[in-house]
């Protein structure tokens, strides 16, 4: 994996749920050697149980402050905060239908026991009609949210997107999406 185009080694990984955040920031993990970090493995405990909000919070405070990491997931509401802490983002996208055909392979290696998570008391949590239909078929809205909170990264972060067939290609970096929405409002502004 080529990831030269990284400028730093505070590196979140997200997208959409089943778009290979996980396999992707292991294989970034192995040709970095920046330690990994899965926010599933700090949010949940055993038996698929959940943490308290002041308990993860923790937790991924601690793992910001490192110098050096790559946390992979999603959890929208702590995206903001983590975005205020890392160097570079790396935004895996694929169609619903991938998504689909991943999240039911996902079930069944989990359910054998063959899958990162299984030690959370396998697949008698993994399917959910709710997160399958929210989550993998409805995720436009999601989606949304989740870009603008990317556009509203600090400047100095380094928006990448990655494609299994281009690799790694800079998205923008967010001083650059600054000094657009200036100008923008400056050509907006001198035309009125």
């Amino acid at each position: 994996m080529d990831s030269s185009k990284l400028g730093g080694k505070k590196i979140l990984v997200i997208g959409r749920p089943c778009s290979g955040k996980t396999t992707f920031a292991k294989a970034l993990a192995e040709a970095t050697g920046i330690p990994l970090h899965d926010l599933d493995d700090i949010y949940w405990k055993k038996g698929w149980q959940r943490t308290s909000d002041e308990h993860f919070m923790q937790l991924l405070g601690d793992t910001v402050r490192r110098d050096e990491w790559i946390l992979s997931g999603n959890y929208l509401p702590t995206l903001s905060y983590r975005l205020r802490h890392c160097t570079d983002v790396v935004v895996l996208d694929c169609s619903w239908y991938a998504a689909a055909f991943r999240y039911l392979r996902r079930i069944r290696r989990r359910a054998r026991g063959l899958e990162r998570n299984a030690a959370h008391d396998a697949g008698k949590r993994e399917f959910g009609w709710s997160f399958f239909l929210e989550k993998i078929l409805l995720y436009s809205k999601s989606y949304i949210e989740f870009n603008a909170t990317i556009a509203a990264a600090p400047a100095g972060v380094t928006i990448h997107d990655y494609d299994a067939n281009a690799g790694l290609t800079v998205r923008s970096r967010v001083s650059d999406i600054s000094a657009a929405r200036s100008n923008g409002v400056r050509a907006a502004a001198a035309k009125h």
